[in-house]
Formats: structure tokens, sequence, C-alpha cells
């Protein structure tokens, strides 16, 4: 199943470092470690740039961002953006990539990567379901009449962050539940499209309003939960730590300690 386009956003913004004004004042002061200086894009309403904004920067209005965007900031190099999107195990964008911005004879490469990648994940996947249906199941207990049935969708909550215990000890499908739940409690567009007032939340934790718990829901029937999170986690002792180095950066899970 190809990824909506929310859902493409929102992997596009989960690999988006937020950086804060002191940050961006060192910034400004000693260059973007390219030999030049960052691109300053002021997305603020006239009003609000009118009253102050910072040197050098670019006013492009929110409400014309869409339209005016191309005019304020160079065009990136797309086709080395794809590739290293492929090489980070990011198949999904690197096609949506090739698709919307490489030309004819630049696009077929990528493309067919991209494929194979995805068609990988959907072979190991089917691996895995293969073997579990030849592994004999496990006596299952009979719950008592009032205790909560089980259900297909997404777990009730991801498991919360424990200081103490490293990530090596956490498995796969845990650290990716947690991520996908972070990856909508930190959308602020998400929360800005419901005109919700964006709250910082513990990691892990699924809060009740009804366009989060759709968000959570889609992490899981749109396969990014398995394809995009726990397939490359399980492949490769490099797809663990990026998905690791993610988690605590913010602040999900503790130091793994020496390996």
């Amino acid at each position: 199943m190809s990824p909506s386009g929310a859902e493409i956003i929102r992997q596009i913004k989960s690999q988006i470092d937020e950086v804060d004004p002191s940050e961006v004042k060192a910034a400004v002061s000693n260059g973007n470690g390219n030999g030049g200086a960052p691109l300053l894009i002021d997305v603020r309403e006239n009003d609000e740039w009118d009253a102050g904004h910072l040197p050098g920067a670019k006013h492009v209005p929110r409400g014309h961002l869409e339209s005016r965007i191309e005019g304020a900031a160079p065009d990136p190099e797309w086709e080395p953006l794809a590739r290293r999107q492929l090489k980070q195990g990011c198949p999904f964008l690197a096609l949506a990539i090739a698709d919307t911005q490489l030309a004819p004879g630049a696009r077929e490469p990528v493309e067919t990567a991209a494929l194979a990648a995805m068609r990988g994940g959907a072979d190991r996947g089917r691996a895995r379901e293969d073997a579990a249906a030849t592994r004999k199941p496990a006596p299952v207990p009979q719950p008592a009449a009032d205790a909560p049935r089980p259900t297909a969708e997404a777990p009730d909550a991801a498991e919360p962050p424990v200081e103490t215990a490293a990530a090596s000890a956490v498995s796969c499908q845990a650290l990716c539940a947690m991520h996908m739940v972070e990856i909508c409690n930190s959308d602020k567009v998400l929360w800005s499209a419901h005109r919700a007032r964006w709250e910082p939340t513990p990691c892990g934790m699924r809060r009740g309003e009804p366009f989060l718990a759709q968000c959570y829901q889609e992490q899981w029937d749109t396969g990014t939960f398995d394809t995009s999170c726990v397939q490359p986690c399980e492949a490769s002792d490099a797809g663990r730590s990026r998905l690791t180095a993610i988690l605590q950066e913010s602040g999900c899970v503790g130091d793994p300690g020496p390996s």
C-alpha cells in the first residue's frame, strides 16, 4: 500500500531537526558548516515581520509559502537527496522525490532501487509470517468473562521510557511503537490543522484527542509501523542504531551504554 500524502509529510518531518534561538544565532554568526550562511525563511504574517525580524531573513508568509518558496530558496540537489534516503532505509521518501522532482534519466534508477527495497521489505515480512504460520501455536489461556478482549488496533500505549534500561534491552516492536506515537505527538502541523494548541507529552504516551488517535492508528494501518520501522530495525544493527538515536534525542530511551 502506498503511503498517503500526510504520511509522507510525517515521515519527512520526523527527520527534520528543530533548533532553538541560540543555535540559530550561532549558525548566523559562524556559518552553517558548509562554507556559507544558513538560509532563514520567516513565515510569520506581515504585522509580525514588521514588528521585528532577523537580519538577512527572507519573508514568505505562511499563506503564500507553497507558491513563493521557490523564489526565496534555491532548489536542493534532488538526486543526491533521494539517494541518501535510500541509504538511510527510507525507500518511500526516495520514491516520492523521484516521482515529483527528478527528470527522466535520473528518475528511473532511483525508482528501481526504491521499489526493490520496498519489495525486499515485503518479502521479509511474508517470510516472517510464513515462519510464524509453521510454528505450533502456544496454548492461549481463556480470559475471564469480564476481561477485556484484545483487538487488532494499535497498542493502547507504547512502553514508557525507562532511563535505567539500555535501548538494546528493548525489542524493535516496542521501540517502533514508541516512535510511531512520538511522531504524532510531536507533529505541530497536525495539531495546528485541528486548531489545537500543541502540548509536550511524555514520550510514548497516547493522548485522547481524536485526531491523534487517528494518527496513531494510521501508523499501523498504512504499514508504516512494520515496513518503515520494525523491518529496518530488525534487519541490521545500523537500522536499530538509527532508530535508537532518534528516540534518545527525543528523550524516549536511556543511554544504551557500551556495546
